[in-house]
């Protein structure tokens, strides 16, 4: 199960890396592209890779996937941007007036 499941995300994540410049052109998702991937190769149609939601293997993809998507998001992020806008997520995660 863990092969299948490390070789569909590497084909995936290959066959993103390849449609990045056309999702940025256009309203394509590749996160969008994972979740239709995710539900053709598992159970809900070919069976490729079988999770049951209660693996412990469900929750480290998906504090796998969070950090990723914090990271990038955060990477993208300039200074000028961090700077003028810090006041609302400073709120949420510090003191929270």
């Amino acid at each position: 199960m863990m092969g299948s499941l490390l070789l569909a995300f590497a084909g995936m994540l290959l066959l993103a890396v390849l449609l990045s410049s056309l999702a940025h052109r256009t309203i394509l998702s590749t996160a969008a592209l994972f979740l239709i991937a995710g539900f053709v190769l598992g159970d809900g149609a070919l069976g490729v890779v079988s999770l049951a939601p209660g693996d412990e293997l469900v929750g480290t993809l998906a504090e796998l996937a969070l950090f990723a998507v914090l990271f990038t998001d955060g990477m993208r992020v300039g200074w000028a941007e961090l700077r003028s806008a810090w006041r609302l997520p400073g709120r949420a995660l510090g003191w929270g007036r």
